[in-house]
């Protein structure tokens, strides 16, 4: 299902096609590519992805969960200059499709020029179709197949299986160093136990998006966008072992902010993980280091935050809103 109707007309298109899962630095690459073509031949630049994630549909695979919601993943694409975006329901049906209907229902959809597409770019029923079909098809069909590699960070693939792993394991600055922005996980603020306010720490509750990939228990810096405004925040998440607890939460107190929060939604982009979540002797030892871990994310966060403030847009300021112009298929 293409939803080819749904496409504003206009000149043909250089389009890529991919799930883009987190649009990370591989992701970027290919985004500039298609853009730069799209703009010296006069056409429009279209990105092709797919929600729900394949894994999610096809029988005997695992998922780790979404690095970006469908919303964000649209507002990233938009902001590297894409016109349009296909967003493209992944069903059974639709993964069952021979390698030649799947290209040749794209074009009777899409007015495409140029296909820009990864080295192990596969397609159609089982995965079957690959970049050489692909080249014959666009030779038959009247459109270029480009074929680009990947990119690669310290001898390892830039991939969105290789970002959830990371995040995973915690690894955070890692994960940025790949995306070539922090993790950002948002969620509502929902009432908690009240215990951080007892203890001089009053902490945001996060009620995040159940999809999306929570990095590993730990504490963290990061910086938390709500309201317009964005604090330095030290995040815990975890199971509050100190308290016996049992539900994994994600906590964060925002740094030199007051005010009620409850009901809004806040943000969190992940900057550095400070250390394990663990048990201490006292409850005085954990107020203690709980002190360590503010001045820590103060030392992490603080001397970029002013910078970090001027160069997002306000629209991104919470979760990104999808732009009306870029989600033409979206479910």
């Amino acid at each position: 299902m293409w939803l080819g109707d749904q496409i504003p007309s206009g000149p043909p298109f250089a389009a890529t096609i991919g799930n883009f899962d987190g649009v990370h630095r591989g992701h970027q690459f290919v985004a500039r590519e298609v853009v730069a073509s799209a703009r010296r031949s006069r056409w429009r630049a279209m990105a092709i992805t797919f929600w729900p994630h394949p894994r999610t549909v096809l029988p005997g695979q695992r998922f780790l969960g979404y690095l970006t919601t469908i919303e964000e993943r649209l507002a990233l694409l938009e902001s590297y200059g894409f016109d349009v975006a296909l967003v493209v329901p992944f069903t059974l049906d639709f993964a069952h499709q021979d390698p030649t209907e799947f290209v040749a229902s794209m074009m009777r959809s899409v007015p495409l020029r140029e296909l820009w597409v990864g080295q192990d770019f596969r397609f159609g029923r089982q995965r079957s179709g690959d970049v050489a079909l692909l080249e014959k098809l666009g030779n038959r069909l009247g459109f270029t197949a480009v074929v680009v590699p990947r990119i690669g960070e310290n001898g390892s693939d830039v991939s969105s299986n290789a970002l959830r792993r990371l995040l995973r394991e915690g690894q955070v600055d890692a994960a940025t160093t790949l995306m070539g922005r922090p993790y950002r996980l948002g969620g509502v603020v929902v009432h908690g136990d009240q215990r951080g306010r007892i203890l001089g720490y009053p902490t945001a509750n996060l009620a995040p998006d159940p999809a999306k990939i929570i990095p590993a228990r730990g504490i963290y810096a990061a910086v938390a966008w709500v309201r317009a405004g964005a604090f330095a925040a030290a995040v815990s998440v975890g199971i509050r072992p100190q308290f016996e607890g049992a539900d994994e939460r994600v906590e964060a107190y925002l740094l030199d902010f007051s005010g009620d929060l409850y009901g809004y939604r806040l943000t969190l982009d992940f900057a550095a993980r400070l250390r394990d979540e663990a048990r201490f002797e006292s409850v005085d030892a954990l107020l203690q280091q709980m002190a360590r871990d503010v001045e820590a994310t103060r030392a992490v966060i603080a001397p970029a935050l002013e910078s970090f403030r001027a160069s997002r847009p306000e629209r991104h300021r919470n979760e990104p809103a999808t732009s009306p112009g870029l989600s033409p298929g979206c479910p």
